[in-house]
């Protein structure tokens, strides 16, 4: 019994302890900061490591307040945002909230989703994301054909997908002059898709056959409904600047050098 106690003993000993990791930073950062006096500029050297450590890098730059406000939602926008992304018909008219404004630079924000159930939010396309690459790995080992690369594989074509949709429609919104829309929003209102193709996927998976199909069909253009009316409140100057003749005159010269 005492051998056991000694052994879980140093085996505690072994494991990882954050306050011994903060420790030894901290004695890292002294250690600078001498080799800074010795070689000269020390206050210098001192006071760039002070601003650092005080910085919060992540919040600053990754988590700060702008995209925070993405996630700001409960349990009552989540179901109508869902109702809107898979039955955007029901809602006529515009989907320009009162809570919309435009800030100093010029660029459309809204407020916190739960104030408007128009505004753009990032949890249901990341939870839709999420969702989207497990069904696709359940479909695969369904099949006998599941590997631990299939994860990172779906994740990264999803991805690439997004990030390619959000450039094309950034260089189309640049051809007619339309620079009020942010690169988050975009990515936003591009990728609620997720939360049909995942339906689609677990239809396939349940039942298959034709009622997949047509439930493919209806979502699919559920979809394009949903980003034709969500991206329109960015067009208010299109009939001003005639934007859609631009893109008309760019497809004809294009079409003409081919």
């Amino acid at each position: 019994m005492q051998q056991y106690s000694n052994n879980f003993n140093k085996q505690q000993q072994n494991q990882f302890n954050p306050n011994n990791f903060i420790d030894q930073f901290q004695s890292n950062m002294s250690t600078v900061k001498n080799i800074g006096t010795i070689i000269g500029g020390g206050d210098k050297i001192n006071n760039l490591i002070d601003k650092t450590l005080q910085r919060d890098w992540l919040g600053e730059k990754i988590f700060n307040e702008n995209v925070r406000a993405y996630f700001d939602v409960d349990n009552i926008y989540v179901l109508k945002k869902l109702k809107i992304i898979l039955a955007p018909f029901l809602y006529r008219g515009e989907w320009i909230s009162q809570n919309d404004y435009t800030d100093n630079n010029g660029i459309s924000q809204s407020n916190s989703p739960k104030e408007n159930i128009h505004a753009p939010d990032l949890y249901i396309p990341l939870m839709g994301l999420i969702t989207f690459v497990l069904v696709s790995c359940l479909s695969a080992g369904i099949g006998e054909n599941f590997k631990p690369e299939i994860i990172q594989i779906n994740t990264s074509f999803c991805l690439l997908i997004t990030f390619l949709e959000i450039f094309l429609f950034k260089f189309l919104f640049y051809l007619v002059n339309i620079t009020n829309v942010t690169i988050l929003n975009m990515m936003s209102h591009l990728s609620y898709r997720y939360i049909s193709l995942t339906l689609v996927m677990i239809s396939n998976i349940i039942i298959g056959g034709w009622i997949t199909a047509f439930l493919m069909i209806y979502l699919l253009g559920s979809s394009i409904f949903f980003v034709f009316k969500t991206l329109r409140r960015y067009m208010n100057t299109l009939s001003d600047n005639f934007g859609i003749i631009y893109i008309y005159k760019y497809i004809c010269l294009f079409l003409k050098d081919k």
